[in-house]
């Protein structure tokens, strides 16, 4: 399905859903609408969209101007649900979030149309060039790509740094003495105001380096900057286009899985070893993020030999066609 129209329809969905959440239904309801939030397809045709919308040394700024409108719609959004917390009660902060949901979703709803002007006709041409589009064969193809499984490996490895973030600010606490309020703060400025500049700066830097080279410099330095430039990775291996949907939903998938187990090894630790603990759970994501350095040197290796996604998917292609 064209991107565009997968985008219009979860951020309609999601105005339908706050409605419903603001009106108080009750807890089964409003469980089911914060489900439904969590199954409606927008991340992947999101990274499709964008990454259509330029070439790849464009996608490099693109997604991070991404990053960076999402650190700063964040940030204003937790002032604004903390005031209304402080104003009023807790109910109102998360109303104040639903609020701001429905208008950003509208916005996007009736704007995307200026931004994607392709037609149906347009997708139906690329997919007739481009082996038939989102097929099986041509998804088996993907999956037994060297080039994809490396880069979702980095990604997902990379992702791991977040379960440090999280447990920066307890260890301010329990092992420094730092208040709960300075923490926090800590916990905004780490979460949300070091995800305002480093976006720009991963951005710049893939455009001189390449995504590859600044994935692994950012893997070493910072997860934020990290995060601004994982879907550009998948551009600069040259990911063909109409299976650019596809291979984010897999790196999304694939970075999800840490969560699973992750945070439960950490909290083991932590509660066997006291305040040694959070640097166990700091020395596991050096481990994870060495891992994903040695994916992202052979991706490099790879792209200077010409080994890029396009060309694997070509090779198999014309493989086929001989036999």
């Amino acid at each position: 399905m064209r991107p565009k129209i997968m985008m219009m329809f979860s951020c309609s969905v999601c105005v339908i859903l706050s409605v419903i959440l603001l009106m108080s239904p009750g807890f089964i309801p409003s469980v089911i609408c914060f489900c439904a939030f969590a199954l409606l397809p927008m991340w992947s045709p999101m990274a499709k969209l964008l990454a259509g919308l330029g070439t790849n040394e464009e996608s490099n700024q693109i997604f991070a101007w991404l990053d960076l409108v999402i650190a700063v719609s964040a940030l204003l959004t937790g002032f604004a649900a903390s005031a209304a917390v402080a104003a009023f009660a807790s109910i109102a902060g998360v109303r104040v979030i639903l609020v701001i949901c429905l208008v950003m979703n509208v916005l996007v709803v009736v704007t995307l149309p200026m931004v994607d002007k392709t037609t149906k006709e347009d997708f139906v041409k690329m997919k007739k060039e481009n082996e038939g589009g989102f097929t099986l064969k041509n998804v088996l193809i993907l999956f037994r790509d060297p080039d994809q499984w490396l880069v979702w490996l980095a990604i997902g490895l990379g992702y791991t740094g977040y379960i440090g973030i999280a447990y920066l600010a307890p260890l301010m606490v329990d092992a420094f003495g730092m208040s709960e309020a300075v923490a926090t703060a800590l916990s905004t400025v780490t979460n949300h105001g070091v995800g305002i500049v480093a976006p720009l700066i991963a951005g710049a830097l893939a455009t001189r380096f390449g995504a590859v080279r600044s994935y692994l410099l950012w893997l070493a330095f910072s997860v934020k900057g990290r995060s601004a430039i994982s879907s550009t990775v998948l551009t600069n291996i040259e990911m063909p286009v109409f299976l650019f949907g596809t291979s984010v939903g897999i790196e999304s998938l694939i970075m999800t899985i840490p969560d699973t187990f992750c945070y439960t090894i950490a909290g083991n630790m932590i509660e066997a070893n006291g305040t040694n603990g959070y640097y166990y759970v700091f020395g596991m994501c050096l481990a994870f993020a060495v891992a994903g350095l040695a994916c992202c040197i052979i991706v490099d290796r790879r792209l200077k030999a010409g080994k890029t996604s396009a060309w694997f998917m070509e090779q198999h292609h014309h493989a086929k066609s001989e036999n």
